[in-house]
């Protein structure tokens, strides 16, 4: 399988749960993320962001005009700035979806490429990732196959080293899954599979403690079966009472 080209001065991510990240919430679904389970984490890097290249356009438009009235400015820019202000107005309504998947079971993940190319698909461990600074910002990037391009990432968390800690989390099946509400009906589902597969030792390090759910499970299953068994002695009773 191709791997990303990596280079030696360069300070990768190395595959570790740094920092707690923040609970992945129910209301996230209203702000991109697609689906939240024991299976799949998908979240559109795009949502809410598309009407950036109305603006651009806006800009490159604004920039022709004053071109074209102008007798100072060449006719070159007055051209560029009109095909890039068109390039935004036609990529704002027929982009590609630009979705990021996580793949736990299986240890994939799928990121955007550049523009119209074809998104990326391979294993997690093969994930180069690296946070990186521009214009007072930091953001997470997945790394192109050729190490010099990538796709900036958002999931479960808008701080890079948060984002990819979720990231790396997620992508444990050996763990429990991150923390949020979003997650807890799956949790005693991924617990019997886990349990079934003999609990195997967690896939990346972490500097955290991530609260293997062995023991919550365990306790939310008993606490689930005591329940039940006292709803049903209670109906037992009632039955009792009725008969005498």
């Amino acid at each position: 399988m191709k791997k990303v080209r990596k280079f030696k001065l360069y300070k990768y991510l190395p595959h570790t749960i740094f920092e707690r990240p923040s609970d992945t919430e129910k209301i996230s679904f209203e702000y991109g993320t697609i689906r939240a389970d024991d299976q799949f984490y998908i979240n559109d890097l795009k949502y809410g962001l598309w009407y950036i290249y109305i603006y651009l356009a806006a800009g490159c438009f604004f920039i022709s005009i004053i071109g074209l009235t102008s007798d100072k400015d060449p006719i070159f820019f007055t051209i560029i700035s009109f095909l890039i202000g068109c390039f935004c107005i036609l990529y704002y309504y027929k982009h590609p979806k630009k979705l990021l998947i996580l793949d736990r079971l299986n240890g994939l993940v799928t990121y955007p490429g550049f523009l119209y190319s074809k998104p990326y698909t391979m294993s997690f461990s093969d994930v180069v990732a690296k946070i990186v600074s521009s214009g007072g910002r930091a953001s997470l990037v997945f790394y192109h196959y050729n190490g010099i391009t990538g796709t900036s990432i958002s999931a479960g968390d808008y701080i890079p080293i948060r984002n990819w800690s979720f990231i790396v989390w997620y992508m444990d099946k050996n763990r429990n899954l991150p923390p949020g509400e979003a997650f807890d009906p799956y949790r005693e589902k991924d617990f019997h599979r886990r349990k079934a597969e003999g609990f195997p030792p967690p896939l990346y390090k972490s500097n955290i403690p991530t609260g293997d759910s062995i023991v919550f499970t365990e306790d939310f299953t008993k606490n689930k079966n005591s329940q039940e068994n006292n709803a049903i002695s209670k109906k037992n009773s009632i039955k009792k009472r009725k008969k005498k």
